[in-house]
């Protein structure tokens, strides 16, 4: 197969790649105009998998490359094509999120593919949070989606300049004191948003990462949610008031009731020795 065949198998995936890039950075991932580009682009994926098991989008200094096997039914061994793409958006966030290569593999989903691209429609500071875009992928049981994703080191004097892979290296304490504070300032904005202090407008515009991000993965924003609720002395109240909050800010009814059911915990009563006994000796009698 030539380098010519293997571009022309390839085109109808990267239009309509573009296509979808182009409706997330217009309408946001959850709106239904980039959902049914991402639909229509698993379809097209599905033809292409079918004939090349595996293909990477990989960012080669300042352009993008579609690199595929290509199994020569005539020769012994596979040989490598090289496809130049012009993808300006993505180069972008590949450049943004530090990201070498994104890898696809036969079995993919639309559903995996959605998580993608949710996955690059937050900034490198949420996915530093998630740790690392594979590791957000990961949590989503995106298994046919394989991130190379580079994270550089802060170095001491006389270390080598150098980088490493985000599973090689171990966050060192300045990044996890970045990640530290960077959960800090999302705790604050849900707080100030909840309790009045920001305008549900200005949180819709100046936060949706931060809204996508609670409503794609709610075990997050559940956290932060317990954290608030040991703060308050009128449970009921606060989560009234959350409710409504949540609401506003385009969260679905099911999500909103399945979070208040997971921060309304029963509450212990606590029951004397002696009282214990008596009612243990009431159930025997």
């Amino acid at each position: 197969m030539s380098t010519d065949d293997v571009t022309k198998i390839f085109d109808d995936v990267i239009r309509k790649w573009r296509a979808a890039d182009s409706q997330r950075t217009i309408f946001g991932v959850n709106m239904p105009q980039t959902q049914n580009a991402i639909n229509e682009l698993s379809k097209s994926l599905q033809e292409v998998l079918d004939v090349f098991p595996a293909f990477s989008l990989v960012k080669k200094g300042k352009d993008l490359e579609i690199v595929v096997k290509i199994d020569n039914s005539k020769e012994s061994n596979s040989a490598e094509a090289n496809i130049p793409v012009s993808f300006p958006s993505m180069l972008k966030v590949l450049s943004r999120l530090r990201i070498d290569s994104i890898s696809l593999s036969k079995g993919i989903t639309a559903a995996e593919l959605k998580d993608l691209f949710f996955g690059i429609s937050m900034t490198s500071e949420e996915i530093e949070v998630r740790g690392g875009l594979n590791e957000f992928l990961r949590s989503q049981e995106a298994t046919h989606i394989n991130i190379d994703q580079m994270k550089f080191k802060l170095l001491k004097d006389g270390d080598q300049v150098g980088s490493g892979s985000q599973d090689a290296n171990k966050p060192s304490e300045a990044k996890k004191q970045e990640t530290a504070d960077l959960t800090k300032r999302h705790d604050s904005l849900w707080k100030e948003y909840i309790e009045g202090k920001l305008d549900k407008e200005d949180f819709r515009n100046q936060h949706k990462n931060l809204i996508d991000m609670a409503s794609k993965d709610p075990k997050q924003l559940e956290k932060i949610l317990k954290r608030m609720m040991t703060r308050q002395k009128e449970a009921e109240k606060f989560l009234a008031q959350l409710e409504q909050k949540l609401f506003d800010v385009g969260f679905p009814e099911e999500e909103v009731n399945a979070l208040k059911k997971k921060l309304l915990k029963p509450k212990k009563v606590m029951i004397d020795e002696n009282e214990l006994a008596r009612l243990r000796k009431i159930e025997q009698e």
